[in-house]
C-alpha cells in the first residue's frame, strides 16, 4: 500500500469518529503511527502521552477538553481500574450538573496520584484498599455513560451517603440539601452499608438532615437500623449529633421537582440569602423615575459599547453614536462578522430603548417578572439580524434546541431539554423576592447566564434583565465595564461551578456603591 494511500485511510477514519468517538487511548488505535499523523495534519491533539484527542484543524486543546472532559476522563483513568469517582464531585454528577471541577476526586484500589489535565482540573487519586476490601464492593459503584457513550465508574449514592464527613455538611450545605432532597436511595443498599460498619454519630446526623428535608422514611430506617445493631444512647450525645441546614435550605423538595430542578432551586435560595446578608448595609438611595430616565439616556453609548466589547465585538463609539443620532450605518459589512458585528450594535440599542420604555411602564410597581418580558428583550436584540438574514426568525421566538459550550469555561450549561423548566423556577424564585431589587436584579442576572436559553445574547440579556429590574426599584443603571471582563467572567464561573457566589456579588456590590457618587 502506497503513503499517499495511508494518509487517505487515516483521514477517513479520522472522519468517521471524529464526532462520535473523539478521545482514544494510544492503544486503542488501528495503528500507534496513527498519533503522530494526525498531530502532524492539526487532526488530533495530545491529551497525555497515552490519551488523544480527536478535532479539526481550527479547534484548540483547550476547547476539545472543556468540550470533551468526561469523555477525557474516562480515558486517562482506564489503567486506573477500578476505580470510583467519589466526593462532592461524584455528588455533583448525580444531581446533573456536567461542568469541569477544579479537583476531580477519585479512589483506587493501589495507586495515589495526581493527574493536572492542562491546568483545567486536577485528577486527584488516592489508594482506598479498604473500599475494595468492603464484601461485594463491586454494588457500591455505578457505571455511568457521558454524552458520547464514555462509561465512567462512579461511587454510588449510598455509599456517598454513608462516607460524608462533617466538613461536607458545614462547608456544602445547599449541595449535601440538593443531595438528600433529590436522589431516592435504595434502601437495602443503605441498610447493608450500615451493617457493615457501626457509625452511629453519623447515621443519626443524617437522620437528622433527612427529617429536615421531610424524608421521614429514610430517617426512620437509619435510626432503627442502628438501634438493632448498638445500644448506642442517642439523648446522650445529642450536642455532637445534631447538625441543621440553613433554614432557607431546611425544606422538602416539591413534589413535582426533577432533580437538576431542586439543585438549582436550592443553589438560587442559598445564594438569595448570602445576597440579601453580604448587601444588608448597602442603602442606595433611591431616585425617581425622571432621574432615571435621564441616566440611562445618557450612558447609553457608554453601556453599548461595554456590554458589546465585553462579547467580543470590535465595535467603536463613533459607529454608536451614528446610530444613536439616527445616521443609519450600513446594514451589510465586507464579510459576515463585519455584518454581525454592526447588527449586534442595533439590535443592543433597540432592546436597550425597549427595556427603558418597559421600565417607565413599571417604575415602582411591584409586578411579577414573567418570561414574556425576557423573551421581549432577546427578540429586540436579535430584530436587526434577522432582518439581515443572519439568523431565521423562528430564533427569536424560542430557546436554544442544542447543546452549548461557554469558550474557556469549565460551566456547562444544562442540556436544552430543561430550558423551559428552570426559567420557570427562575422566575418563581426571583418574584418571591420582596422589596429587594437589588438582591432581584444580581440573582435575575447569575441565574439567566446560569440557565443560558439562547445560542448567543445571554450575556447582554442578563445585563439589560439585571438593569430593567435595579431601575424598576429606583436604582440607577449600571455598565459593567470591559476592563471587568475577566474578574466578571471568572466570579461567574465561581459560582456556577464551586458553590461560591461571594466573588460575583462583591463585584456587584462595587458597581452599586458607584451609584452613591451620582448625586
Amino acid at each position: 500500500m502506497s503513503m499517499l494511500a495511508s494518509l487517505e485511510e487515516i483521514k477517513q477514519w479520522w472522519a468517521l469518529n471524529v464526532n462520535v468517538q473523539p478521545i482514544w487511548r494510544i492503544e486503542d488505535l488501528p495503528e500507534v503511527r496513527f498519533k503522530e499523523i494526525l498531530i502532524s495534519l492539526n487532526l488530533a491533539y495530545e491529551i497525555r502521552r497515552d490519551v488523544l484527542a480527536l478535532g479539526k484543524p481550527e479547534t484548540t486543546l483547550s476547547i476539545l477538553i472543556h468540550t470533551y472532559y468526561w469523555e477525557i476522563v474516562s480515558c486517562v483513568l482506564k489503567p486506573y481500574s477500578p476505580y470510583a469517582i467519589t466526593g462532592l464531585s461524584a455528588i455533583h454528577y448525580y444531581l446533573g450538573d456536567r461542568s469541569i471541577p477544579n479537583k476531580l476526586e477519585i479512589f483506587t484500589k493501589s495507586s495515589s496520584i495526581s493527574i493536572n489535565i492542562e491546568e483545567i482540573s486536577i485528577l486527584t487519586i488516592e489508594k482506598n484498599s479498604a473500599f475494595y476490601e468492603s464484601p461485594n464492593f463491586e454494588n457500591n459503584l455505578k457505571k455511568i455513560k457521558t454524552n458520547k457513550n464514555y462509561l465512567l465508574t462512579i461511587e454510588s449514592p449510598e455509599s456517598i451517603l454513608i462516607r460524608l464527613r462533617p466538613q461536607h455538611f458545614r462547608d456544602y450545605p445547599q449541595i449535601i440539601s440538593s443531595f438528600l432532597k433529590a436522589i431516592e436511595f435504595e434502601k437495602e443498599t443503605l441498610i447493608s452499608l450500615i451493617f457493615q460498619k457501626s457509625k452511629p454519630i453519623t447515621y443519626l446526623r443524617l437522620a437528622n438532615l433527612f427529617e429536615q428535608v421531610g424524608k421521614q422514611a429514610e430517617a426512620q430506617l437509619l435510626r432503627t437500623s442502628l438501634k438493632s445493631m448498638t445500644s448506642y444512647n442517642i439523648s446522650g450525645k445529642t450536642q455532637i449529633i445534631k447538625y441543621s441546614l440553613p433554614t432557607i435550605l431546611a425544606c422538602p423538595k416539591q413534589l413535582s421537582d426533577p432533580v437538576y430542578i431542586t439543585r438549582f432551586r436550592d443553589q438560587i435560595k442559598f445564594y438569595k440569602d448570602q445576597i440579601i446578608s453580604n448587601l444588608d448595609k448597602l442603602k442606595i438611595p433611591h431616585w425617581n423615575l425622571k432621574e432615571i430616565q435621564e441616566y440611562a439616556e445618557k450612558t447609553k453609548k457608554y453601556d453599548t459599547y461595554h456590554s458589546s466589547t465585553i462579547e467580543g465585538y470590535r465595535v467603536t463609539q463613533e459607529e454608536i453614536q451614528m446610530l444613536i443620532d439616527g445616521r443609519e450605518i450600513s446594514s451589510i459589512g465586507k464579510n459576515r462578522e463585519e455584518t454581525e458585528r454592526k447588527m449586534a450594535l442595533k439590535g443592543y440599542l433597540e432592546a436597550h430603548k425597549f427595556v427603558t420604555k418597559m421600565i417607565e411602564k413599571d417604575f415602582k410597581n411591584r409586578n411579577l417578572l414573567n418570561e414574556s418580558i425576557i423573551r421581549e428583550i432577546y427578540a429586540h436584540l436579535f430584530l436587526p439580524s434577522v432582518e439581515s438574514e443572519l439568523i431565521d426568525k423562528t430564533q427569536l421566538t424560542q430557546y436554544r434546541n442544542d447543546a452549548v459550550f461557554i469558550r474557556n469555561s469549565r460551566y456547562v450549561p444544562p442540556a436544552y431539554q430543561k430550558i423551559d423548566n428552570l426559567m420557570g423556577c427562575l422566575v418563581e424564585e426571583i418574584n418571591e423576592i420582596e422589596n429587594d431589587n437589588k438582591t432581584k436584579a444580581i440573582i435575575a442576572h447569575y441565574g439567566f447566564v446560569t440557565i443560558h436559553p439562547y445560542f448567543d445574547g445571554n450575556g447582554r440579556v442578563a445585563r439589560l434583565l439585571m438593569n430593567y429590574i435595579l431601575c424598576c426599584g429606583g436604582i440607577p443603571w449600571i455598565t459593567i465595564r470591559i476592563e471587568d471582563r475577566e474578574k466578571y467572567f471568572h466570579a461567574l464561573e465561581i459560582a456556577q461551578c464551586d458553590d461560591n457566589i461571594k466573588p460575583f456579588v462583591e463585584l456587584m456590590e462595587q458597581y452599586l456603591k458607584e451609584s452613591l457618587l451620582l448625586k
